[in-house]
């Protein structure tokens, strides 16, 4: 485990933690034998991770939902702005489909589109370099930032 906590003298594990562009879980179902993370690389392992219970809680389930976004929004930066919304719709009703009673799940991810199309409307470049743009406030908008 490369991150962990010190809480009154202990090492704590942290639930999920964003590095150089990465996503890291917990593995909550190895708790308490085994302090294992896994690199979550892909919108399609964010979505296993959620519905197997590796990520457990509902503030950790709706932020790993954020980071699953931008994960899978990553190769999308080169579409046009309207290609970019829509396939940011379509990657979050996917990751949504995991846990689909998870209310922070489904606020985290509302929250996220928001910020995109927020972004989106106020920007005046062209729709690529807004589509780029957007990508990079999605992630300040998932680690709890305004991407600025």
């Amino acid at each position: 485990m490369k991150d962990s906590a010190k809480v009154s003298g202990y090492n704590l594990a942290r639930s999920l933690r964003w590095e150089g562009g990465e996503l890291y879980l917990l593995d909550q179902t190895r708790l308490p034998g085994e302090v294992v993370e896994e690199r979550q690389e892909s919108v399609e392992m964010v979505w296993d991770s959620i519905k197997r219970l590796v990520v457990r809680g509902a503030p950790a389930i709706g932020i790993a939902g954020a980071y699953g976004l931008v994960l899978g929004l990553r190769d999308c930066q080169r579409l046009g702005l309207d290609a970019f919304l829509a396939r940011a719709e379509k990657t979050a009703a996917y990751l949504n489909s995991s846990r689909p009673t998870a209310v922070n799940l489904s606020w985290a991810l509302k929250r996220m589109l928001a910020r995109a199309a927020s972004a989106a409307s106020g920007t005046t470049v062209a729709a690529t370099e807004a589509a780029a743009g957007t990508t990079v406030a999605l992630t300040g908008a998932a680690a709890g930032t305004t991407g600025a």
